[in-house]
């Protein structure tokens, strides 16, 4: 079953001008306030902390129209249990791997 995509409020994608270069993908408008609102409510929960600042990260995909769209990265890695990450390191710091040489 397919993700539903969650796009921020304050970001307006628009297809790139039939005159502009190759080079020019399209373009991006941001409306700080609108954007920093959705980040202090409905996007907090994916605010993440990057050498003591807040981030977001987005992810910039072509829909099903061809258009390009910004959209939130909603993965969130699963963390193991502390046990299991001693192990994982413990298994490759070994000093026989089988190897020949």
């Amino acid at each position: 079953m397919a993700e539903t995509k969650l796009y921020p409020k304050g970001l307006t994608t628009f297809a790139k001008n039939e005159k502009a270069p190759d080079w020019v993908l399209g373009t991006l408008v941001v409306t700080p306030k609108t954007l920093l609102d959705w980040c202090n409510n409905d996007g907090k929960e994916w605010l993440t902390d990057y050498k003591g600042s807040a981030q977001i990260k987005l992810q910039v995909t072509k829909g099903k129209d061809g258009k390009l769209q910004i959209a939130v990265d909603t993965f969130k890695p699963t963390k193991q249990p502390a046990s299991q990450q001693e192990a994982a390191a413990n298994n490759s710091q070994s000093a026989d791997d089988g190897l020949p040489f």
